[in-house]
């Protein structure tokens, strides 16, 4: 299927294979959509989702579109739109889902953009023989043991395509390699669980290369009997590249951490069974994080609180999350029974407690500078002798924005939020990294000598 071009089709909603609609699936600057000659809902419905719209191409291509958005038909015109998130396609011989159209995969192979930087994979190599004649030649480097994580439910590996060097000297040719991630998988995962499982991957990504990452579409899904199957996933405000990239066209970009660093420091296996552990105890910091390199509508006081409250939340649970009522005197304690006995609704409940342990616990600038301890000497490295006018700048400016303090001294002017995010996102890669079992040294060092560090949000 070729992306830049449109299909004609017929469609229709899973559970409704009477109703047939002819319609058009469309390519807008990568992003994909179904115009419609017709509406499958009427004027008076307000608009509907539905799991599966199914469509039969011209080129005999079979599609499922998964969580689409039916709209209301617009007055006065005779076509309407479908958008949805994505679409797996085939042939349609090889297209056979279970009688609810549901299909189950065990193997994905997909890549992100960047990832070519990332590996920094390189299969040809540059050569001078005895007689002075120079060229290009073709190397074989073991590529076998490329595997970043293994467990009973999972391999996930890295694979590498590259095209074959032509011998005629005068044939025009254009060397092209690729990266991907390859993941087996010990089961089977329908739609939502393959998405879930994509998504984790590129956070990880996006924090190893400092920059976001997209998925690069198509991408591939296997079925149980190693059927092929094609899929293409909408973004919302997606970057949009070239389909098929090759050298001479390469993004050049630094990651923080490649996988010839991350290889020489430590196990690959440890490294992404620390970034598992990490997201799972974690999500809340690292979706805090991950969202300020994706979202560059935001405005430099909205990424500070987010960055802050990812370095509040790992605190929280680092110094004990169920710890809350620990911090209530007794007599707090009895008051909070009280209301649990008396029904009142949970809700309220949490909101007291938390309203409680805060106006009885440590204050945050307390609770950050105890945090801080372990990692003392790399902060230095990484704020200067800044330290202590860092933590008062970050806990003035967020009680500041959060409720207005009047008696906050180093609250900051507009114009210093930028600066000040990209040195507390260091220090949140300090802590992160760290738990994954980086060296702290190591990791302050890519930090300072990356040059693509100074992004922006």
């Amino acid at each position: 299927m070729d992306y830049r071009k449109y299909y004609k089709g017929e469609f229709w909603i899973k559970d409704n294979k009477d109703e047939k609609l002819f319609g058009l699936l469309k390519f807008l600057e990568g992003v994909a959509y179904i115009d419609l000659f017709g509406s499958f809902i009427s004027s008076n419905d307000k608009g509907k989702e539905v799991e599966f719209v199914i469509g039969l191409l011209e080129n005999n291509q079979f599609c499922i579109f998964h969580n689409c958005k039916l709209q209301r038909p617009a007055p006065f015109r005779t076509s309407n739109f479908i958008n949805f998130e994505f679409f797996v396609h085939a042939p349609q011989h090889l297209f056979k889902p279970t009688k609810d159209d549901k299909l189950e995969f065990t193997r994905v192979k997909f890549r992100f953009d960047f990832l070519n930087d990332w590996t920094g994979i390189n299969v040809y190599s540059p050569y001078i023989d005895v007689n002075g004649n120079s060229g290009i030649k073709l190397d074989q480097p073991d590529l076998s043991d490329l595997v970043l994580f293994e467990d009973k439910d999972l391999l996930l590996r890295v694979g590498h395509e590259y095209s074959m060097p032509l011998s005629n000297p005068f044939s025009s040719f254009e060397l092209k390699q690729e990266s991907w991630l390859i993941a087996e998988i010990n089961g089977e995962l329908d739609f939502d669980g393959v998405f879930s499982f994509l998504e984790n991957k590129e956070d990880i990504f996006i924090l190893l290369n400092g920059k976001e990452v997209l998925l690069t579409t198509p991408f591939v899904l296997y079925t149980k009997s190693t059927k092929e199957f094609f899929c293409f996933k909408n973004r919302i405000n997606a970057r949009f590249e070239p389909l098929v990239l090759s050298e001479s066209k390469r993004i050049i970009h630094v990651p923080i951490f490649n996988l010839s660093q991350l290889t020489d420091l430590m196990d690959l296996k440890l490294f992404f069974r620390g970034w598992i552990g990490v997201s799972t105890r974690y999500p809340d910091s690292i979706r805090a994080i991950v969202t300020c390199f994706k979202q560059r509508n935001l405005n430099p006081e909205s990424t500070f609180l987010n960055l802050v409250f990812s370095l509040e939340k790992i605190i929280e649970i680092d110094n004990g999350k169920g710890l809350v009522r620990n911090m209530m005197s007794q007599d707090e304690l009895r008051h909070v029974s009280i209301l649990e006995k008396h029904g009142v609704p949970l809700n309220t409940v949490k909101f007291i407690s938390a309203r409680l342990s805060k106006k009885s616990g440590k204050k945050l600038k307390v609770k950050i500078n105890e945090y801080f301890l372990p990692f003392d000497g790399q902060l230095n490295q990484l704020l200067g002798k800044e330290m202590e006018l860092f933590v008062n700048k970050l806990v003035d400016s967020r009680n500041h924005l959060a409720h207005s303090c009047e008696d906050c001294k180093h609250q900051m002017r507009p114009q210093e939020f930028i600066g000040f995010n990209k040195r507390l996102v260091k220090v949140l890669y300090l802590i992160i990294f760290s738990k994954m079992g980086l060296p702290q040294d190591k990791i302050v060092k890519n930090l300072r000598m990356n040059p693509n560090f100074a992004f922006e949000f």
